[in-house]
């Protein structure tokens, strides 16, 4: 009976910890000129690249994938950028993306990618719809204020990768 005690306190000060380090999903900040980059694209790859780490560890000690939290683990996204709001872009963007609940994405969906100077990455996916739609048309009057003509870069080299944790 003891013992069934604490393990239960164990499980609930265990609990309580990692509930504390994500407390849910956060969004990008709407002040757009902490971002250096901003655009609309379309995933094209995805690799759930901690997801693969923590599986082969899991797999090589028999003890499996265990995730305690509810922080997304790092994947890795490959991007066509669609439509460019801010700064500069290539025709294909690989992308490192983790943090605290955020969707992983599928083949082929949207998002509406912000990119920091130090190369962190926020992103909104078009299934988060309420969130997606608001920041989508607070850009968009972003855009528009500041007269700017941008393009996409067409036919050049793969960008760097790019990361937010």
């Amino acid at each position: 009976m003891v013992t069934l005690f604490r393990i239960l306190t164990f499980i609930s000060l265990f609990s309580s910890v990692t509930a504390i380090a994500c407390m849910g999903r956060v969004l990008p900040d709407k002040n757009f000129d902490n971002y250096e980059t901003i655009f609309i694209a379309e995933v094209t790859g995805v690799h759930l690249t901690t997801y693969q780490k923590r599986m082969i560890t899991g797999l090589r000690t028999k003890e499996g994938y265990r995730s305690w939290t509810d922080t997304t683990p790092e994947y890795e996204v490959t991007v066509l950028p669609q439509r460019l709001k801010k700064g500069s872009a290539s025709e294909v963007e690989k992308l490192k993306i983790s943090g605290c609940g955020i969707i992983e994405p599928k083949v082929r969906q949207t998002g509406l990618f912000f990119i920091k100077p130090n190369g962190q990455v926020d992103v909104l996916y078009h299934i988060e719809s309420y969130n997606y739609e608001d920041y989508l048309e607070e850009v968009g009057l972003y855009y528009r204020n500041m007269k700017k003509r941008l393009k996409i870069q067409r036919g050049s080299r793969l960008n760097d990768t790019k990361s937010v944790n």
